[in-house]
């Protein structure tokens, strides 16, 4: 599964209208988010028996949100979004048949503001998918 699929099901999901972006945020807009890959550093998720053996793969993923320079309202948004994420299953991304989304936080990260004030906060998710 690619990023560029799980940000445009994202835009979709969230209805989102502002940027949207996938490895790298474009720090000029106020209202927009980004999606990056983390690391599995939990080996190779291949089951005993091999590839046929193991019907699902997981893409890990963090989705950073900018919202604004208003704390409340960046709060709420990053809430509104996390909320919309808890729960899914059963959705395609990329052609992919997705059996769940884990959120891997209890609620969204702060990560504070950026150099020109705006709020920023963490998603991470796991996409467990159909394996291909």
């Amino acid at each position: 599964m690619k990023l560029v699929y799980v940000r445009d099901w994202l835009k979709t999901h969230l209805n989102w209208t502002d940027g949207a972006f996938i490895g790298k945020m474009d720090k000029t807009l106020e209202k927009a988010f980004c999606v990056y890959g983390r690391p599995d550093r939990n080996g190779s998720g291949i089951a005993v028996g091999g590839l046929t053996c193991t019907p699902t793969d997981v893409k890990k993923v963090s989705l950073v949100i900018r919202y604004g320079k208003y704390a409340n309202l960046a709060e709420e948004k990053a809430q509104a979004v996390y909320l919309s994420l808890q729960g899914i299953s059963g959705v395609t991304i990329g052609g992919k048949p997705v059996a769940y989304i884990t959120l891997t936080s209890r609620e969204p990260i702060p990560l504070d503001t950026d150099e020109n004030g705006v709020y920023e906060y963490l998603i991470e998710m796991d996409i467990v998918h159909e394996r291909s």
